[in-house]
């Protein structure tokens, strides 16, 4: 048992990331009402920035399905007659 104490007390002397612990101080700084009002702008930009990319792709989308269309009719036979 002292033996893998001793191994796991070794990785840790050679572990180079040494995290930082928030106190309850810098806890309750994080959630106050200002950064809320930051937030929500943070979120209101996220979401504008979210609805570009989807439009983009939408339109990206759409002209693929046209090509491969235009690629189908090739290979159509039927060819109704539309003039009645």
């Amino acid at each position: 048992m002292k033996q893998r104490e001793f191994y796991a007390n070794q990785e840790l002397v050679e572990c180079t990331f040494k995290p930082q612990k928030m106190t309850k101080d810098a806890n309750k700084k994080n959630n106050t009402m200002d950064n809320s009002a930051n937030s929500s702008k943070r979120i209101e930009k996220l979401y504008q920035i979210g609805i570009k990319i989807v439009s983009k792709k939408r339109v990206g989308d759409r002209d693929k399905i046209e090509i491969e269309n235009e690629k189908n009719q090739k290979f159509c036979t039927f060819k109704p007659n539309l003039e009645m």
